[in-house]
């Protein structure tokens, strides 16, 4: 599971533009190729939507995506409910920039 914003791109509010971390577009289609890729974001839907798309169009290598609607408001905070993944969680990787940002 990855985090879109300061863990695959960084949004420049005074430019209001979004840049890529370096290699991440290759680190995508590698992990795709040994995992499932699951972008897990409390951003909403429509802008995460436009980045993914362009980080993706040429490629497919992202297999679900959650957004805000998914996660669980707590105390003005927007935290990943883990439990939407449907998966075990002893087998999942999570990349996210701040660990409070989830549970379990």
């Amino acid at each position: 599971m990855l985090d879109l914003d300061e863990t695959l791109v960084h949004f420049v509010a005074k430019e209001k533009k979004f840049k890529l971390r370096p290699g991440c577009i290759q680190f995508l289609k590698d992990m795709s190729n040994i995992f499932e890729v699951v972008i897990f974001t409390a951003a909403a839907q429509d802008y995460a939507d436009f980045i993914l798309n362009y980080i993706e169009k040429d490629n497919n290598f992202m297999d679900h995506r959650l957004y805000r609607q998914h996660c669980q408001y707590e105390q003005g905070v927007y935290v990943k409910d883990l439990s939407r993944l449907g998966r075990d969680l002893k087998k999942t990787i999570i990349v996210d920039n701040i660990r409070d940002n989830f549970e379990r």
